[in-house]
């Protein structure tokens, strides 16, 4: 008997096809280097303003609790091939076992695996980050987790029309 894939691991089977085809190919491109190395730049301010404003911290204890987080099972189906495509070019390995049962896949010990994430997962903020934050702080993080989502959108569509052009066909 066969088993069933479960959708996101069609999408992960598929951006790792993608990655195989065409990863090196990308990567030996002029402008996907500094594209990815903008788009981590700002993950990482991101995640380092979250850390010095005890977002992390939040985070973590409240997905440590029975109650849950906002990284609940099921989240893991908002990903699609091209954010998870983008993940493995920033050398995330993707797999398909779940660390914590009632988390979504892509938690861990240390929080999320990827590096490049759902946007709900960039910008949600519970109401009790939202209460711990100030006015200034909330709009600091706002700002950069938006200048996050941007850097990603612009290098998922450069991507898109690279395997548009190189691939000769189109990528959905």
């Amino acid at each position: 008997m066969q088993m069933q894939t479960s959708p996101i691991e069609t999408e992960i089977d598929r951006a790792k096809d993608r990655f195989a085809l065409y990863g090196p190919a990308i990567m030996a491109d002029r402008d996907f280097p500094g594209l990815v190395a903008q788009y981590r730049e700002a993950i990482q301010a991101t995640h380092r303003l979250m850390q010095e404003l005890q977002v992390v911290a939040l985070c973590s204890r409240c997905a440590n609790t029975a109650s849950g987080s906002c990284c609940a099972r099921e989240v893991e189906t908002w990903y699609d091939d091209w954010l998870l495509f983008i993940n493995l070019l920033l050398g995330v390995p993707l797999d398909t076992v779940r660390e914590a049962h009632d988390h979504c896949l892509f938690v861990g010990a240390n929080g999320c695996k990827l590096i490049a994430r759902h946007s709900f997962c960039v910008n949600f903020l519970c109401p009790e980050i939202l209460s711990a934050l100030t006015p200034s702080d909330k709009e600091k993080l706002l700002a950069a987790s938006g200048a996050e989502l941007y850097a990603g959108w612009i290098l998922e569509q450069r991507l898109r029309q690279w395997l548009n052009h190189n691939a000769g066909r189109d990528e959905d």
